[in-house]
């Protein structure tokens, strides 16, 4: 009477590291080895407008720090990663985010260490990764104001 199965849903579908994936409702999405993609009762791949980008610099030694996070603000799930460029000796600063309304992808450079997406407090928190000095890290408040560039 207790009896629970597992059913195979994908083939080749792989997961980049433990926390390369976030749930947004009823979909799941996250970043595998060679794709993006996303499970809504399948898995398919996301269509990536900056694929080559993000995967050519991609530090691959380093890829189990890939996570990621929501911007519930936004309504967009953004993937930090390590880069092989030399400049992050091997921490994350690069992020590569997808749009849930429009399908719009975005990149750029930006430190972070972990993500909390605020559900409960609001805004989404994120901390800094300082690779100069370990004992000196900041936690940031993101969305909470606006600035022009």
């Amino acid at each position: 009477e207790f009896v629970y199965t597992f059913s195979t849903i994908a083939d080749n579908a792989t997961m980049l590291s433990p926390n390369a994936g976030v749930a947004v409702g009823d979909r799941v999405f996250f970043m595998g080895r060679d794709e993006f993609y996303m499970y809504e009762g399948g898995i398919r791949p996301l269509d990536c407008t900056v694929h080559d980008y993000v995967y050519d610099a991609l530090d691959e030694a380093q890829e189990y720090k890939v996570f990621c996070g929501y911007n519930r603000q936004h309504e967009e799930v953004v993937w930090y990663y390590p880069t092989v460029d030399g400049s992050g000796v091997g921490e994350i600063t690069n992020y590569v985010s997808f749009g849930l309304k429009n399908g719009d992808w975005a990149i750029g450079t930006l430190a972070r260490g972990a993500w909390y997406h605020g559900d409960q407090r609001g805004n989404p928190l994120g901390s800094s990764v300082n690779i100069d000095d370990e004992e000196v890290n900041y936690l940031y408040d993101h969305e909470a104001k606006t600035s022009a560039l």
